[in-house]
């Protein structure tokens, strides 16, 4: 169950007209240069098994503070908070309602409502003049998002969806928004449940998906982490949304949250981005997107990152002259195949695994019908030299019409057909295939004897 089916009332979209004054100029370029992150963020050659056992939240030890009565803050009129922070969901529209609830210990709500908006580019939303007495808030957004691999879609729903938060005010009235909080607050509910207090399910849910997405340097919590501001492990998050924007459409994101526990198969078209980010095969608006959207992050710790989680998620393995054209799955997913085309490794269609295969098929029987190593619903017959794609015809016959089955017949259902060494030709009549199958009889009876 995802975190946010706890609140009961909906979202209300609330759009205001504003003019943006000023835009923050983005200083990070693709290199590595001025930035304080580490020059190798994930080792390249990790083999950790990052699997979420099922339900990994069912063992978590109770924790006697849960109910703690320290869990209120002062009442005194002139104690008031302005929550703000950044909505990152790749570019949230601007004018998108930012909803604040204030909750008890053990995440139920208080009645306690403040709303703001998304007020610029970057993500940024101010509530001001929030009065709370518990330290426990809920913060949600749900709206239109530009994708940071795409085209700019603004008016069109293929990208939209919601980003929510858990956090406690005592830590600051700095909130962030984004995917790995949106992640982090349907995990937390399950370790609450299981008897854990608030501050320790934030931090194993925080440790349980950054181990699941090798977040293995990350010293920030979650809820302070945004690409609006320069921040040293910011380009994790600019990964990981690049990540989840392999699922598509949105829904199957969401459809992924709702599991009771997450492993490295179920993020499949996750780990397929981050391999089209490391070889530049598709997200094709990924630097453009970053500099348009005014992200203060290293995009180039970003791409080392995404190539290092595929790397490690995929197990492959090197990809040089010496194993060219070698045929594996992804460690994640058996069914999904590359192959290593010298210097890199690529996804094969069924086809194309055919193709390479296909040669180290050595029966070459004239006119013999085979199935796809690959492709099980297309046939291949040998002719001049190479494997030819065999037509319905030859494929019904189980006999392609090469030269040196010419003067054959075949029968195929209610339709006779009689090859001229080059084709196979309907004829008008059954009995020239009747006359010829029992010719075939015979002679296979007379050699039998």
């Amino acid at each position: 169950m995802r975190a946010s089916n706890i609140f009961t009332d909906k979202i209300i979209s609330a759009f205001v007209t504003l003019t943006l004054t000023s835009f923050f100029l983005c200083a990070c370029g693709d290199d590595k240069s001025g930035s304080s992150n580490p020059a190798d963020p994930v080792p390249a050659d990790s083999t950790e098994n990052t699997s979420i056992p099922a339900d990994s939240t069912k063992d978590a030890a109770k924790d006697s503070t849960k109910d703690s009565t320290a869990d209120s803050l002062s009442t005194e009129d002139d104690i008031t908070h302005t929550i703000s922070g950044y909505i990152n969901r790749g570019q949230m529209e601007i004018g998108t309602t930012v909803v604040l609830r204030e909750l008890d210990s053990n995440l139920n709500q208080t009645g306690v409502v403040y709303r703001g908006a998304i007020l610029d580019s970057l993500g940024y939303y101010s509530i001001p003049d929030v009065k709370l007495t518990q330290p426990y808030v809920h913060v949600e957004a749900l709206g239109k998002f530009n994708t940071v691999c795409h085209e700019i879609v603004r008016n069109s729903g293929e990208y939209f969806g919601p980003v929510e938060a858990y956090a406690d005010i005592r830590k600051g009235d700095s909130i962030d928004v984004n995917l790995l909080t949106l992640m982090q607050a349907t995990r937390v509910t399950r370790y609450m449940d299981r008897g854990l207090s608030f501050d320790s399910a934030m931090a194993a849910s925080q440790a349980e998906i950054s181990k699941l997405f090798m977040l293995d340097t990350l010293q920030e919590d979650f809820n302070k982490l945004n690409m609006g501001t320069s921040q040293s492990d910011n380009y994790y998050l600019l990964g990981v949304t690049v990540l989840i924007e392999g699922f598509y459409p949105t829904s199957n994101f969401e459809n992924f949250l709702e599991r009771d526990s997450w492993d490295d198969g179920l993020l499949g078209s996750a780990w397929k981005n981050a391999y089209n980010v490391a070889n530049e095969t598709d997200c094709f608006k990924f630097s453009e997107n970053t500099q348009k959207f005014h992200y203060r992050v290293a995009r180039g710790y970003a791409r080392t990152y995404l190539k290092n989680i595929w790397e490690a998620k995929a197990k492959l393995g090197e990809c040089t002259a010496a194993n060219y054209n070698e045929i594996k799955s992804v460690a994640y997913d058996s069914t999904y195949l590359m192959y290593c085309d010298s210097s890199m490794w690529s996804y094969g269609s069924c086809k194309t695994l055919d193709k390479i295969t296909l040669p180290a098929i050595i029966d070459t029987t004239p006119g013999k019908v085979i199935p796809g190593p690959y492709c099980t619903d297309t046939y291949y017959y040998w002719k001049d030299s190479s494997w030819t794609e065999a037509d319905n015809v030859s494929r019904g016959l189980k006999l392609a019409c090469v030269p040196q089955t010419a003067g054959t017949y075949g029968k195929s259902g209610k339709k006779c057909y009689s090859c001229n060494g080059n084709r196979w030709k309907e004829e008008d009549e059954m009995e020239p295939c009747d006359a010829w199958l029992a010719a075939v009889e015979k002679e296979k009876a007379k050699d039998e004897e």
